[in-house]
């Protein structure tokens, strides 16, 4: 159905500040999106270990296929490539993304 990519500048450890991101077709053009009530994001880590939902919310009304989700303290605990995919529900009708990677780089902190 849609894709949405690579999301990149996600630390280990972050937390309480949304994540963005943009449903899109093959060609690159934002995906309305407006007509589901529900988006559920999943999560997961390179070795399948860890697995975290989010409700996203869209950042207008959805038409532009944007919206964000904001992990919790302690999500986000390792580096490496997460996977992800965004479930979209509504009235009598449920989608899926295509699989996105989510690019956590290490905390030298």
């Amino acid at each position: 159905m849609t894709e949405i990519g690579r999301i990149r500048g996600v630390v280990v450890g972050q937390y309480g500040t949304p994540i963005s991101l943009t449903v899109v077709n093959r060609l690159g053009t934002e995906v309305d999106i407006s007509s589901y009530s529900t988006l559920t994001v999943t999560i997961r880590d390179e070795y399948d270990i860890k697995t975290v939902q989010y409700s996203g919310s869209f950042v207008n009304d959805g038409s532009d296929g944007r919206f964000v989700f904001t992990p919790l303290d302690g999500d986000i605990d390792r580096d490496g490539e997460w996977k992800g995919q965004v479930k979209l529900s509504g009235s009598g009708l449920v989608d899926y993304t295509q699989t996105f990677k989510l690019i956590v780089e290490r905390n030298l902190g």
